[in-house]
């Protein structure tokens, strides 16, 4: 973990003069206006410590760090928090997506693992808007490593793996699918803990005291990661779209890119990969990036019927997962 730790490295809090200046410019950014009442800021901050950077800012809203000290009790807080508002831009938050995000704050708040990113709570910031308060993960996300990096060694590539099965199979565990995993929506802590994250996406394929399993149909996720049957006009097990997405995250690690851009016939890249099966050889990139026994499963992984994917359980039972060796920190979070 030396490289990754030598490439994210440890972020340095905003002077008062840079924050301002973001502030400003995500404000302006806002054709509605400014999406945050101040008095309602306050609250969220009193509970969670004042803002001392601007993590990331999109079309949506922004993330904001903050940093909660002091107390009553003993040892007193330190900690970071990550601050999500949700924001429509020209207008508050629209009734939709508003309801959306309220609907899916349950699925983080109630979620306890050491590779689920914890929700604490979604607080009113007005104008319509919400605040999601999170846990706070120093390292940054996937994605960034490995643009960083280029591609990642077979060490570390492995062991962010085993952990985002992990966290997949009590996702599975608790009934859930996540439906959008990608390096993007996997946090990294400053001591190389993989975290998943941003549960927008994500669905509940079984009710309590049922034991049938109830059949998705809608297309989910970012197109590099959205698995065949998707496209499809039948539904499907939504389990599997997550064991595909995570076929992919690994090849992205070690490869430092996506084999395809979409997992359909309009794509060459993917075309040539269903005549590789078709032809009953492994994909070449799989082929360069593995070894025999990954080779095999991120193959039965990258199964077109998905009938044929294994679950999550299987993936760790695996002899390559039993192999691979996490740290402490990875292992209890």
């Amino acid at each position: 973990m030396l490289r990754w730790l030598r490439c994210t490295g440890g972020r340095e809090c905003s002077n008062g003069v840079r924050l301002l200046r973001e502030w400003k410019q995500w404000a302006e950014s806002c054709p509605g206006g400014w999406p945050v009442e101040s008095d309602k800021l306050a609250m969220v901050t009193q509970k969670y410590g004042q803002i001392e950077e601007i993590i990331g800012i999109g079309s949506h809203g922004a993330v904001l760090m903050s940093h909660k000290t002091g107390g009553t009790c003993k040892p007193q807080h330190n900690r970071c928090y990550a601050l999500k508002i949700f924001s429509q831009g020209q207008e508050p938050m629209q009734y939709d997506h508003r309801r959306r995000v309220i609907a899916k704050f349950p699925i983080g708040y109630f979620l306890h693992h050491p590779h689920i990113i914890k929700t604490f709570d979604l607080l009113p910031v007005g104008y319509g808007n919400l605040c999601a308060c999170m846990e706070y993960c120093s390292g940054g996300d996937l994605h960034s490593l490995i643009v960083a990096s280029r591609q990642l060694l077979p060490e570390e590539s492995d062991c962010f793996f085993k952990q985002l099965v992990c966290g997949v199979l009590y996702l599975h565990k608790m009934h859930i699918a996540h439906r959008d995993l990608k390096p993007e929506n996997l946090l990294l802590t400053d001591r190389g803990c993989l975290k998943i994250s941003d549960f927008g996406n994500a669905e509940c394929f079984r009710i309590p005291r049922e034991d049938r399993v109830h059949m998705s149909s809608r297309r989910r996720g970012s197109a590099p990661y959205i698995s065949p049957e998707q496209y499809l006009e039948e539904p499907f097990d939504p389990r599997k779209t997550d064991i595909w997405a995570a076929a992919i995250v690994y090849i992205a690690m070690r490869a430092g890119r996506n084999p395809w851009n979409t997992a359909t016939d309009r794509d060459e890249c993917f075309r040539d990969y269903l005549e590789e099966r078709r032809v009953g050889k492994y994909n070449f990139l799989i082929r360069e990036i593995s070894h025999e026994h990954s080779c095999e499963l991120l193959h039965s992984m990258l199964s077109i019927d998905a009938a044929h994917r294994p679950g999550a359980s299987e993936l760790l039972s695996s002899q390559w997962l039993q192999e691979i060796r996490c740290c402490q920190a990875a292992r209890l979070g």
